[in-house]
């Protein structure tokens, strides 16, 4: 009988610790929808340049237009130690800034949406300006790209 069981059981193991996501120790069970995105939106056109990572560990650019359309690209998969840093340096600057706007023709933003969880949380600034109040995300801001596909 253990001649069945134990091949069994090393099977299921093996598969259990292969399959799954490694993300999963960063994220609760309500948070499988989460989006981190950040980019640049241009007023005067209605456009929106940006990128983005979700919980599934993809790391995509988005190109979307005054009408709502949108072109993706740039499509790579994350390491899960990449995304787990950025959720987490992300969400202490949350607290930290709680909310900003400050507007322009061209803006950039970084935005962190959890429809389960009903957040969404969204900061934009001017580019030409740099102020206290912008300081520690715009530092982030210029860091994303970097941290998200570091790795790959």
């Amino acid at each position: 009988m253990w001649k069945f069981i134990f091949p069994i059981l090393i099977a299921g193991i093996l598969c259990g610790c292969a399959s799954g996501n490694s993300a999963d120790k960063c994220l609760k069970d309500n948070e499988t929808d989460l989006l981190i995105k950040w980019g640049d939106q241009y007023n005067r056109f209605g456009t929106r340049i940006y990128s983005v990572i979700d919980a599934k560990l993809n790391y995509y650019k988005v190109r979307e237009d005054s009408t709502g359309g949108k072109i993706f690209s740039d499509s790579a998969r994350i390491e899960p130690e990449n995304f787990c840093k950025i959720k987490q340096e992300l969400t202490q600057l949350i607290l930290a800034t709680q909310a900003m706007a400050f507007p322009g023709s061209t803006q950039q933003f970084i935005e962190y949406v959890s429809p389960q969880q009903n957040i969404y949380f969204r900061a934009i600034w001017n580019p030409e300006h740099t102020n206290y109040g912008n300081k520690n995300l715009r530092n982030f801001y210029d860091s994303l790209t970097f941290k998200a596909t570091e790795n790959l």
